[in-house]
């Protein structure tokens, strides 16, 4: 399971093609097909197609594959241009669609594993998950306040108001995606997920998540756990809790 993210990013960089490629060429074709065919039939009065618009009718119905056949298309070099739309529209029609679902499915499999830039704002980030950070996820969330959690653990909560970015508050590029720039407020509670971790050694990681915060936002208020009352906080704009529960400033 743990390699399925990494997989995931190598796959979107070998494969995606961003979605202009793909409509730029079908749109190429469309409108080949419109004016190539309108000028090849606008002077036979067999041919159904004598308007730009009868033109367009009767391409979108080929790439299509829908085919009414009420729009009949005459002489040798009309249908030789025929077959050509016909080849080239199908495919870079099917191209795009496929490419727009690729990425539809690339986007929802990024969300729910955290691999996607959150879309929320005005929201409030909890950095590090736990049973303390659904508890105070839930109490935020009777506020109608959007909750972004940044966390390289998965949280337990199901919840649409509830955003969920895979990453640490300790790396810049991980609170960038968690839209550090558009929220008003940060909740770091205590990084305890090593075993036998020194709790200074805690503390410290705290304190360069608050330092990396308020860098890239200064107005952000930051509502920190400590678990020493002898830790230092580098700014007296932000609210430390120690372990204890002591309110620190």
């Amino acid at each position: 399971m743990v390699l399925f993210p990494v997989f995931l990013k190598r796959f979107r960089r070998v494969v995606r093609m961003p979605l202009l490629k793909p409509a730029a060429a079908s749109l190429s074709i469309i409108a080949y097909g419109v004016f190539s065919e309108y000028l090849l039939q606008r002077g036979n009065p067999q041919s159904g197609i004598h308007s730009l618009f009868t033109s367009l009718w009767w391409v979108m119905q080929t790439v299509t594959t829908v085919g009414y056949g009420d729009t009949p298309v005459v002489g040798l070099y009309a249908r030789i241009n025929g077959i050509f739309i016909m080849v080239a529209g199908i495919g870079s029609v099917g191209f795009l669609l496929a490419n727009l679902g690729s990425n539809l499915i690339d986007n929802r499999l990024a969300r729910n594993i955290g691999e996607a830039r959150t879309r929320i704002k005005q929201h409030i980030i909890i950095c590090n998950f736990n049973d303390q950070a659904a508890e105070v996820a839930r109490d935020i969330l009777k506020e109608d306040i959007p909750v972004l959690i940044l966390s390289q653990t998965k949280p337990r909560i199901e919840d649409p108001n509830i955003d969920y970015v895979n990453g640490s508050s300790l790396n810049v590029a991980d609170l960038d995606k968690a839209g550090i720039t558009k929220c008003k407020t940060a909740i770091i509670l205590a990084d305890r997920k090593n075993e036998g971790e020194d709790v200074p050694a805690v503390d410290a990681k705290t304190i360069v998540s608050i330092a990396n915060i308020k860098r890239i936002n200064p107005q952000i208020y930051v509502i920190a756990e400590l678990l020493s009352r002898d830790s230092q906080l580098p700014t007296t704009e932000v609210v430390g809790l120690s372990r204890e529960g002591h309110r620190k400033s």
